[in-house]
């Protein structure tokens, strides 16, 4: 079967068969395999990147298809579940994207700010229910806080290179030299940035406020492509669109691709036009 996506010169001498591509917007082929040669099982895969990279992210894999997304370029689809890291059975043949956890909150995200239990009865022994901003001394009026919540240490390794230790894990920040009591009417301020304690607060703050807002963040290339075939509006074969009062013109992403629908057949009226002339 034909790959859905060219080979490289590189991939075809080595007959790779099985690809892992990283999972950015067009997506990059990570590394193949050639299954045929040497299975490679989940299990071994995971511990030749560690071999490769030793300090690199733990991360999951999971089958993806591929899309063509302009000349020799692609972008990928999630198209199955996780492959379980300790399976020791033979990927199949195919392609695969390399995808780094994502923080999974529980039903109700505030528990990834609760303070654990031993470290909040270290933090009520050493503080006796002290404000450390205001110095206000009440349990009514304080709550328990982290000053750097645990389950996003992450953050702090965004930008890591190859010569950076290893991140450390969610437990290296459950202890009490990171928590303690604040006023009530500050925690919702403070957990969502709008204040910084630190200057290494102050960085993470800055992540937090100014970092990021790309439209991309609300509808990568597959979520287009998706919505152009809803519409009916991928590719060139198209002649009529879909009714106006169709809903999903009136979304965000429908009445960007409503736009460019329009200045494209524009232009080509304009072209056709000149043509005549």
């Amino acid at each position: 079967m034909a790959s859905p996506h060219i080979l490289s010169t590189t991939s075809a001498q080595l007959e790779h068969d099985t690809f892992i591509f990283a999972t950015t917007a067009p997506t990059r082929l990570v590394l193949g395999l050639n299954q045929r040669l040497t299975p490679v099982s989940s299990a071994t895969l995971h511990r030749w990147i560690c071999l490769i990279v030793p300090h690199v992210s733990p991360f999951t894999l999971h089958p993806v298809t591929v899309h063509p997304f302009g000349i020799l370029s692609y972008a990928i689809e999630l198209n199955g579940e996780e492959v379980p890291a300790a399976s020791t059975k033979s990927l199949p043949a195919g392609n695969y994207a390399w995808y780094l956890p994502k923080m999974k909150a529980k039903k109700d995200p505030d528990t990834l700010f609760d303070v654990v239990p031993a470290v909040a009865e270290a933090v009520r022994q050493r503080d006796h229910h002290q404000c450390f901003i205001t110095g206000i001394m009440s349990p009514d009026d304080v709550g328990l806080v982290w000053v750097f919540p645990p389950y996003f240490f992450y953050l702090l390794f965004s930008y890591k290179t190859m010569e950076d230790p290893p991140p450390p894990s969610p437990e290296f920040f459950k202890v009490a030299s990171n928590a303690g009591f604040m006023h009530k009417c500050l925690i919702p301020l403070f957990l969502g940035n709008a204040f910084s304690i630190d200057v290494d607060h102050f960085c993470v703050s800055l992540q937090a406020n100014i970092l990021g807002g790309d439209i991309c963040e609300d509808y990568n290339h597959n979520d287009i492509l998706s919505m152009m075939e809803e519409l009916e509006v991928e590719g060139e074969d198209y002649s009529e669109l879909l009714p106006l009062t169709d809903s999903r013109w009136q979304t965000v992403l429908g009445k960007a691709i409503l736009e460019d629908v329009l200045l494209s057949k524009a232009s080509v009226a304009c072209l056709d036009d000149l043509d005549v002339d």
